[in-house]
This record gives C-alpha cells, structure tokens and sequence, in this order.
C-alpha cells in the first residue's frame, strides 16, 4: 500500500495558514501579539490581512500544480469568510472608534454586518454552483484589500462605512469577475505576491508604508473592483 503523495498537503496548509492570518489579524485588536506589540494595531492587523490575500493566492496555484486531499474547497470557504469578512469588518469598526454620533455608529456597524453576511453569502454562492469561468459576485480577497488600502490611507468615517457598503453590495452582485486561471495569471499573482510582501514588510519594519504606495494600491485596488467584470469571458451573467 503506497503512502499519499504530502505534497497533496501543501495547498490546504497554505489555506489554513489563511485562515489563521485572518484570526491574528482579528486579534491584534484585542490583545499585544508578543514582539509585534510595538507596532501599530492597524499596520499589524494589515499585514495579517495582506498575508492571507497572499496565501489565498497561492493555494490555488499549489493544489493545480502538486494536487490536494480534497478538502480544500471547503476549507477555502471557511478560511475566506474569516480573513476576507470577518477581519475587515473588525479593523473598519476598530479604526472608525474615535468617531462619535449616534446616526454614524449605527451605519458603521450595519456596515460591519453587511460585510461578514454578504461575504458569506458570496462564499456560499459560489460553493454551490459557481460558473467554471468566472466568478459572480466580487470575490473576497479583492473587496477586502480594497477596504483596508483605504483605511490605511486614513480615510475612516463616512468615506470607509459608505465604500464597505458598496463592497457588500458587490459581494452580493451577479456581476462576473475573471478567475486568475491559466499561466499569465499565475505569473501575475505570484508577482503580486512578492508586492505584497514588500508592502507588509515595510509595514511592520518601518511602522508605515509611503502615502504614494498606498494611493498606488488603492487606485490598482478600486480600479480592479470597478473594471474587471470589463474583463470576464463573454457569455457568462
């Protein structure tokens, strides 16, 4: 009897490690993460984030190259809805803190809820019958570097709650986005990956990153929110 192949493995660890970058990032908020305590609680908890949105990216490109065990899907879904939904609705409601009003703390948390239900409710979606070509519905990882870039760049208040409702809204959407498959996107996300490496690194070596590195990433982020259904194969609603 031969053993399984343990490369078969690595995909789904890659997705679990998501899955836990997504709890530390929901974490940082609450308690001092040992020699990180430093740092500020938002460069932190977007670096977990960004680390996620890299492992997200990867897994995929692993499972298609060495195979996985066959719980991946599943898993993928679990660890989604907590670094993608759940950890930006805490950091946009932890970041807005300061600001006062009953009217603005009520949208704020609706927003919150909008974000965790309607990433769910994507993630489920597309779980259970989702288009070969593409995605319908904004994808997760994509709505939340969209929401932390911005956050990042100190935009909270009205400008943050009223861009996560839109993000929930795209979630929710039919609207198709293109799947990163084939060997151009591949190549692109790992060069992805490797950027968003260096913009964590900076992040938690320097304790911020460049204003005009954000502004660049916020403009690349929105951009693909807003023009990449343009992109998505023909034929597919």
């Amino acid at each position: 009897m031969s053993l399984p192949d343990p490369r078969r493995w690595v995909a789904d660890a890659m997705t679990l490690a998501n899955g836990i970058f997504g709890f530390l990032s929901v974490l940082t908020w609450a308690v001092e993460l040992g020699p990180l305590s430093s740092l500020p609680d938002p460069a932190v908890a977007a670096a977990y984030i960004g680390l996620g949105v890299v492992a997200d990216g990867l897994d995929g490109v692993v499972a298609r190259a060495w195979g996985s065990t066959g719980v991946g899907d599943a898993l993928d879904s679990i660890c989604d809805a907590l670094t993608f939904s759940v950890a930006p609705a805490v950091f946009l409601v932890n970041v807005n803190e300061m600001v006062d009003g009953l009217v603005f703390r009520s949208a704020l948390s609706l927003a919150a809820v909008a974000l965790v239900l309607a990433g769910m409710l994507r993630l489920a979606r597309h779980r259970t019958g989702g288009s070969t070509a593409v995605f319908h519905g904004l994808p997760t990882p994509w709505s939340a570097a969209a929401l932390i870039t911005v956050l990042l760049l100190g935009m909270p208040g009205w400008i943050s709650v009223g861009l996560a409702f839109l993000l929930a809204g795209l979630n929710l959407s039919p609207v198709p986005y293109p799947k990163t498959r084939g060997a151009v996107f591949t190549r692109a996300a790992l060069g992805l990956a490797v950027a968003s490496l260096l913009v964590i690194g900076g992040l938690l070596v320097f304790q911020q990153t460049p204003d005009s590195l954000l502004w660049l990433a916020a403009i690349v982020a929105i951009g693909l929110v807003l023009l990449a259904p343009i992109a998505a194969p023909t034929g597919e609603t």
